[in-house]
């Protein structure tokens, strides 16, 4: 293990451990350092240096350790990230994209209750009263974004699960949460038989959706990203490598 380290020298791998039943992952550099550092970046994802002497077990006692600092740096990185301005401006012919749909927004001003409806097609209409402001249109539109993901993430959950039983692999139906997440698409905690997915992933093909989904039921059966763990997600996608690299490539210059 240790010769392993030293010729895999300043390449990085992704490790995960278990804090309070929520499964963290963390990238780990093997460097010419003479102690462990961490920091966290803007994306809210935690990067740990060691040198090769370190056996894992004691990387991943010093991340744990320092759980109440990463928990504090991520709580800043998503205030920051609630409080960017939004893309959308919500006026006539903005372009926005919904599953992966590129949708031309409809702004209807008229009496009557606020909605939002979409055609399926190429057009997403909000309808609101006259003076309305700016943050009660944005407040309007994450609650569309919020029963979307609602129909969404649980079609995706069931449809997944079924595909794990017919293979005769035990996992559970989880609850499906949602929340726009930094650092992560999706997130499985096993004890609390929870997945959370990140709201983002509505704006992409529902494709990408799959692949989330299905990498965190597997974390089901294995919390680490070990060979068996990719092993299982090829075995419900094949192509697991190039929709992970198209959604990152996807949403890599989107605001």
């Amino acid at each position: 293990m240790f010769y392993d380290k030293i010729k895999g020298m300043n390449t990085s791998t992704t490790r995960s451990i278990t804090y309070n039943g929520d499964r963290i992952e963390y990238e780990l550099t093997i460097k010419r350092v003479k102690n462990m550092n961490m920091r966290i970046t803007k994306d809210g994802v935690i990067h740990v240096s060691a040198n090769a002497y370190v056996p894992d077990y004691r990387v991943d006692k010093f991340v744990i350790e320092n759980m109440p600092f990463i928990e504090r740096a991520r709580y800043k990185i998503d205030a920051l990230n609630a409080k960017r301005v939004d893309a959308l401006q919500y006026v006539n012919g903005e372009s926005l994209s919904i599953l992966g749909i590129p949708v031309t927004l409809r702004l209807v001003e008229q009496d009557g209750k606020p909605h939002i409806g979409f055609d399926g097609k190429a057009i997403l209409t909000m309808v609101v009263p006259r003076g309305t402001t700016f943050e009660a249109k944005h407040k309007l539109m994450q609650s569309y974004w919020r029963n979307l993901g609602e129909k969404v993430f649980v079609h995706w959950a069931k449809v997944v699960y079924q595909r794990y039983h017919k293979q005769g692999i035990d996992v559970p139906m989880p609850t499906i949460k949602q929340q726009r997440m930094k650092s992560r698409w999706g997130s499985c905690t096993p004890a609390k038989q929870l997945i959370k997915m990140n709201t983002r992933l509505l704006e992409g093909p529902q494709a990408y959706i799959e692949y989330v989904m299905i990498h965190e039921f597997a974390h089901f059966k294995y919390l680490d990203h070990s060979k068996n763990f990719h092993n299982l997600v090829a075995q419900f996608l094949p192509d697991w490598k190039a929709r992970k690299k198209s959604l990152n490539v996807y949403f890599a210059h989107r605001p």
